[in-house]
């Protein structure tokens, strides 16, 4: 619920609705920082947030993009070879 620059949170220790202005509601949600009901209930936003989300998803890409290169690579040194082989055998009979 947001209320003129406001969201409305609900503790969930005690269950006390409390507003948190939306900006710093924002960067609460993106730094995961602590933050505390009226009661003193402290709580945190540990779900990524997009931008990390993201950061996450290009770290795995390029783990990926890694490994199939490398694996490209074996294959390509294993065909070369496999090729030798082959050239050489026919050149043997």
């Amino acid at each position: 619920m947001c209320i003129e620059g406001f969201n409305i949170e609900t503790c969930p220790e005690c269950g006390i609705r409390f507003g948190l202005e939306t900006n710093y509601q924002n960067r609460l949600r993106k730094c995961h920082n602590t933050f505390y009901c009226p009661n003193g209930h402290g709580q945190y936003y540990s779900r990524l947030n997009a931008e990390e989300q993201l950061r996450n998803q290009v770290k795995q890409l390029e783990s990926l993009c890694a490994d199939t290169a490398k694996r490209a690579g074996k294959a390509e040194r294993k065909a070369r070879a496999l090729k030798g082989a082959l050239t050489k055998a026919k050149k043997g009979k």
